[in-house]
């Protein structure tokens, strides 16, 4: 078989090299059918690799339309409802717990400045407070105020 390979090789294509074209236009069909080896590739083609193609393109669509459509816009709802959640616990929570501390801090300077410990001033404003409330008694002596509430009881 070899040997008839090798013979026949040389005819073809050494000895008379326009004899392979005439033989191919003589039994085109056959030749066509064997040069494309049966057409099984193209087969193979048209019912399995362009099916797996058109299932996958099929796939890239709901995946890139609806699945990450669905992923994206529930990441831009997670990033606003966390940046207004961010923005209310800034200014609304710790604008409040800010708000109270620092009256809390400027009461505190303002009654810590009253206890000196110094015993003088604190009689002293135990006296102006005798006064302050003999004068508001002695006011509502004078205008009568005082002897209607005593009578009324």
């Amino acid at each position: 078989m070899a040997v008839a390979g090798i013979c026949l090789a040389y005819l073809f294509y050494v000895a008379k090299p326009g004899l392979p074209d005439r033989v191919t236009q003589k039994i085109k069909g056959f030749y066509e059918l064997v040069y494309h080896k049966y057409y099984v590739d193209e087969l193979y083609d048209a019912l399995f690799v362009n099916r797996a193609k058109d299932i996958g393109k099929a796939c890239f669509f709901i995946d890139s339309k609806f699945v990450d459509g669905a992923v994206n816009g529930t990441a831009t709802t997670t990033r606003a409802t966390a940046t207004l959640s961010r923005l209310f616990d800034k200014y609304i929570v710790d604008g409040l717990v800010n708000l109270v501390g620092g009256i809390n801090m400027k009461l505190n300077r303002i009654f810590t400045s009253f206890q000196t410990g110094l015993v003088q001033r604190y009689a002293l404003v135990a006296v102006l407070g005798v006064i302050v409330f003999i004068l508001v008694y002695y006011n509502g002596l004078l205008t009568g105020d005082f002897w209607r509430q005593l009578t009324s009881l």
